[in-house]
């Protein structure tokens, strides 16, 4: 133990230094600020008798400086007659009490951060001391994998209550001690966790005093120091802000409540126990029971004796409801999974890269199987599909929750469990393992996708495939030979994969997602975003010098929360918007005014154009067009170049792209040969995948196009 001070202000309390306690197996500490140093053999007193009665154990051992607050007749006497032994560290060597000095620089570090970042009056720090300890003491350090507090108690910690130190505060009052006219809650700053109970410290501000609480709400958004401040202010830096600003910072909270309107109101349990207690309880020992004898059915695992000195792995349910595409409730799902987070690599796991097929490669085959050869298709999904994969590791794991059979058994994994890093590289390499042993034919430079005789191509996602096929005799006999092997669930013909909608018209074939799009406009509907024709104005520049310069300008907006969203679409089916996404991108950490009305005038332009869909069908032949462009010196903060490009399949849009060059160009010729360059790339893969030879296609004249003379000169002289 070692004792801090005196600080140069006195804390609430009229405390001048802090004495923290570790314990040395586990590191967890206690803190206590104390006024004066002869407080130090009392407040150890205090101590020990707690941590004896809680661990049942005596204290061996004391470690600390040769000061007078610990060297001292009281203190010996009190060690002397409890059996406890005295270390005393050599003069002028810090070194010899190493954890405990290195904790209170750490603290002091923590402290000032916290009163910096919430601009909190520095007579708190006391606050902010047991705060940071309270964090500090729940989160893992580099030499564990478990958190001081799990070492030291032998349970795990909730972090789901943490709030920032300093924000926003209201606490409830009791209607039992309000008044007619009172209000129902009164304005505070959060000052940490309650001591004694359950609950939050919170300093009232109008009251000045501190009280301890757990009917309280929080703004995580705002500091609870200035805001009176601002209110009392009229509002002076609020009222320079656009009303759509200010409306945009309640987006977040409106989004829950638009998904859960949406959803019928029904909330999903986190835990096992809050779904025990819901009002769909039942519906949920249904959903589990059915996960856990899927388990038992594909012996997932076996119930063994616990081994000596080996870690076994946590487990949890996840529960979801499932919807039909009427938005009614379809099922209630439960899904077991590991505790993955714990896993060490080497240990328990090693490789976990599992390709996945890119989107592109999705829309080159319904055009050409689809659209140009008219070839049929259907949607699959196999079920619990990790449960198929062996492991490769010996992975030890807790039974689950609510299916305990004997406590002294644990579960021995046989298969890839949802939740363990490994999970999905074993899956891929056992559905591909089955494949190949089903005569598939692995298609060169594209993964996830394979061919069966010529005339089935099966695409597959993670736990999902589309099969084409040239006749519904040959899907259906590829679907026998896949149900001989894994338990699917056919769902017709592909309407929805992905987060994108199949719609066929007629002869065509379209791709859009205008379902999530009116779902996006209508979370932002009380923003009334101007519409506009362009996604964003010709010659618009947008640069850093327009994002807020000091913390008080700060935006608090969800504006990542809605270029996520934008980017989704972009990169899907919606090509039109992408330089434009992409620009506004850049000023995600920072965004200013500026930023969020040409994002907003962006969404405008999106639901003005939501019934826009891509049309895949317009196709005669496999001849690529691409074309690639550039800008030059428009980004005024670096300077540094936007390029792009589109490649066609005769008439179809296949893949798009738009980014951020990595070197700065010193002219046109430069800027549009970087760009093409990137075109180039992407042309020669899609021309490797037209061209594979299990495809048996007809090869065509492809060409690349580029508006600059000098950059196709160039690149024609170094062919």
């Amino acid at each position: 133990m070692d004792l801090c001070g005196p600080m140069p202000t006195e804390s609430q309390g009229d405390n001048k230094y802090f004495l923290s306690i570790i314990d040395d197996y586990s590191r967890k500490v206690t803190v206590f600020p104390i006024r004066n140093k002869s407080d130090v053999f009392h407040t150890f007193i205090r101590f020990q008798k707690r941590a004896e009665r809680f661990l049942s154990k005596k204290v061996i051992a004391v470690r600390t400086d040769g000061g007078l607050k610990f060297c001292n007749k009281d203190m010996d006497n009190f060690l002397t007659e409890l059996g406890i032994k005295h270390e005393v560290t050599n003069s002028y060597t810090p070194e010899m009490n190493g954890v405990a000095e290195r904790f209170n620089l750490t603290a002091l570090d923590g402290i000032k951060t916290l009163l910096k970042s919430s601009e909190v009056p520095h007579k708190f720090w006391g606050e902010a001391l047991l705060c940071f300890t309270y964090a500090w003491n729940r989160i893992c350090h580099k030499d564990s994998n478990k958190t001081p507090f799990e070492k030291y108690s032998g349970r795990k910690p909730s972090v789901l209550h943490l709030k920032p130190f300093g924000c926003l505060a209201y606490a409830g009052v009791p209607k039992q001690i309000r008044k007619k006219f009172d209000m129902r809650a009164k304005m505070g700053i959060m000052m940490g966790y309650a001591q004694r109970t359950k609950g939050y410290r919170i300093w009232l501000i109008d009251e000045n005093k501190l009280v301890e609480t757990i009917n309280a709400r929080f703004d995580e958004n705002k500091r609870g120091i200035n805001f009176k401040q601002k209110v009392n202010s009229n509002l002076g830096y609020n009222l320079n802000l656009p009303e759509i600003i200010m409306m945009m910072r309640m987006i977040l909270i409106e989004f829950v409540r638009a998904t859960r309107s949406n959803k019928g109101e029904v909330t999903i349990p986190n835990r096992y126990k809050q779904a025990i207690r819901s009002r769909d309880a039942s519906k949920w020992h249904d959903a589990m029971d059915k996960e856990i004898n899927v388990m038992m059915e594909r012996k997932v695992w076996d119930l063994v004796d616990h081994p000596d000195n080996i870690k076994f792995l946590e487990n949890r349910w996840v529960y979801t409801i499932k919807y039909d595409e009427n938005n009614k409730i379809d099922r209630y799902k439960a899904r077991l999974v590991a505790r993955g987070n714990t896993q060490l690599r080497g240990e328990s796991f090693d490789e976990v890269f599992s390709p996945v097929i890119n989107f592109t490669i999705v829309r080159l085959f319904f055009t050409i199987c689809v659209c140009l050869w008219k070839w049929t298709h259907i949607q699959v999904d196999i079920t619990n599909a990790y449960l198929y994969a062996n492991l490769d590791t010996v992975i030890y794991m807790k039974q689950p929750t609510g299916y305990e059979i004997d406590n002294n058994k644990v579960c021995k994994l046989r298969k890839a469990i949802y939740g363990l890093h490994q999970s999905g590289r074993q899956w891929f390499l056992e559905l591909e393992n089955k494949l190949i042993k089903l005569k598939f034919k692995k298609l060169k430079w594209v993964n996830c996708a394979y061919m069966f005789e010529d005339n089935v191509i099966l695409l597959f996602y993670v736990d999902g495939m589309i099969i084409f096929g040239k006749e519904m005799e040959n899907v259906n006999f590829v679907l026998q030979l896949l149900q001989k092997n894994f338990d699917l669930k056919i769902m017709g013909k592909t309407k929805k994969l992905l987060g994108i909608e199949f719609e066929e018209i007629g002869n065509s074939l379209f791709i859009h997602q205008i379902s999530y799009i009116r779902r996006l406009c209508e979370i932002y509907e009380k923003i009334k975003y101007p519409v506009s024709s362009l996604p964003i104005s010709k010659g618009q520049v947008l640069s850093k010098l327009d994002s807020p310069k000091t913390s008080e300008e700060i935006l608090t907006v969800p504006y990542r929360n809605l270029i996520g969203s934008l980017s989704f679409i972009a990169i899907r089916t919606r090509p039109d918007i992408m330089y434009a996404v992409n620009v506004l991108s850049q000023f995600q950490a920072n965004p200013g005014i500026k930023h969020c009305n040409c994002l907003l005038r962006l969404l405008g332009y999106l639901k003005y154009t939501q019934e826009y869909k891509l049309e895949l069908s317009k196709v005669k032949s496999l001849k690529l067009r691409c074309y690639s462009d550039s800008d030059f010196a428009t980004n005024r903060d670096d300077r540094v170049l936007m390029g792009g490009f589109i490649t066609f399949i005769d008439e179809t849009p296949i893949s798009w792209r738009t980014f951020k060059q990595k070197s700065v160009s010193l002219s046109t010729m430069e800027a549009e040969y970087v760009s093409l360059t990137e075109a180039a790339k992407e042309f020669i893969c899609l021309k490797n995948v037209i061209d594979n030879k299990s495809l048996n296609l007809e090869s065509s004249e492809n060409v690349m196009f580029c508006d600059n003379q000098a950059a196709i000169s160039f690149f024609r002289s170094h062919r």
